[in-house]
């Protein structure tokens, strides 16, 4: 995976080794095109909640940890907090059951765009890396983006808009509003000369 052999069980001890967790496993999650990610599923210590404030502090803890102690190649991409980890009858992880989890939630709050460009590049972000409720200047690699899923999204977008942009537009801000920002210029590069043939 990303040209490195990982082993996910040696992964999961960084989570693991957090005082409210009470196991984690991390699992490769394929979404398509060769972008493989690393997801990380938590069972919080009894008596903690899975979901809400304490949820997401726990999340963000963890990432920091990961940050802190992993190489970038074997970071989560994402936390899932569930209260077990799921199971076959057979007594192994149920992989199917953790595909499910690792769905984008449909019910997230979706984020408020700006502009249009805005609302289609967004819309590219979630289908891409599978996530709901992405805000127009998160941090593409604080959200679990590869440099996989992000040669998908140039891709996407350079053939909706017609542009030819690539990563580099991303090094000091990899956000959903800068994206859309350069395709709007871009395009205003494209249009000029059209708009004075127009006037002569």
């Amino acid at each position: 995976m990303r040209g490195f052999r990982l082993q996910p069980r040696e992964i999961a001890l960084c989570p693991a080794a957090h005082p409210e967790v009470a196991s984690a496993i991390v699992r490769p999650h394929g979404y398509g095109e060769g972008d493989t990610r690393l997801l990380a599923y938590i069972v919080p210590r009894q008596g903690l909640s899975v979901d809400g404030a304490a949820s997401e502090r726990m999340v963000a803890e963890l990432n920091q940890r990961a940050a802190e102690e992993l190489p970038l190649h074997m970071r989560p991409s994402a936390y899932f907090v569930v209260p077990a980890i799921p199971m076959t009858i057979h007594g192994k992880v149920d992989r199917e059951a953790l595909k499910k989890l690792a769905s984008p939630s449909r019910d997230s709050s979706p984020s408020t765009c700006a502009t249009p460009t805005e609302q289609v590049v967004l819309a590219v972000w979630e289908d891409i890396l599978q996530k709901k409720g992405i805000g127009i200047k998160d941090d593409f690699f604080d959200l679990g983006g590869t440099s996989l899923a992000l040669i998908r999204i140039f891709a996407r977008v350079n053939e909706r808009f017609s542009v030819s942009l690539n990563g580099s537009i991303l090094v000091d801000e990899p956000s959903v509003s800068r994206l859309a920002y350069c395709i709007d210029e871009q395009l205003k590069d494209h249009q000029a000369p059209m708009e004075v043939l127009g006037r002569n």
